[in-house]
């Protein structure tokens, strides 16, 4: 198996987890609302990803690491910070507001 299917395997255990052992409960599945004053329909909530919050990420970059799948390593990304970090504060905005990651970021 190649290091990608390892990956996708893994992420598709963990993303199944939760319902695998959700179906497997065999009580009211209200029974919870009982212990609960209010329910909260939003109880994760991640902040939006700032500017500067990602251009201390790429600082924070040890120019000596490999490359990623996208083939750009972490100086490049130094080099070049003002024309790539538009398109990383959004992309990772859209990954929590979504709560999908692409692939090659897994």
């Amino acid at each position: 198996m190649n290091p990608k299917e390892i990956c996708n395997s893994y992420n598709s255990y963990f993303c199944a987890v939760g319902s695998n052992l959700a179906a497997k409960i065999t009580t009211s599945q209200n029974e919870f609302k009982k212990y609960l004053s209010k329910q909260i329909p939003s109880s994760m909530v991640c902040d939006t990803v700032t500017r500067s919050e990602i251009i201390n990420v790429v600082h924070a970059f040890i120019d000596s690491k490999s490359q990623g799948p996208d083939n750009m390593g972490p100086k490049l990304l130094k080099l070049t910070p003002n024309n790539l970090i538009e398109p990383l504060v959004y992309i990772s905005n859209l990954s929590f507001r979504t709560g999908c990651v692409p692939d090659s970021l897994k």
